[in-house]
């Protein structure tokens, strides 16, 4: 389905849920699979770029 012309109601409450910055911690999955990792987040950052680039 495609909408043509159709304005999404936006407000300042909204604009700025969509601009604001997001906080988030890893700390509850790293928690849940423990303290062995299978790649640090610079290598896990490196793969991900690499299969992106092909």
């Amino acid at each position: 389905m495609i909408l043509i012309n159709r304005h999404l109601p936006l407000n300042s409450e909204r604009l700025q849920k969509l601009t604001e910055s997001y906080r988030v911690s890893n700390d509850k999955l790293l928690k849940a699979l423990g303290n062995e990792q299978p790649l640090s987040a610079e290598e896990g950052f490196e793969k991900t770029f690499e299969a992106f680039k092909g």
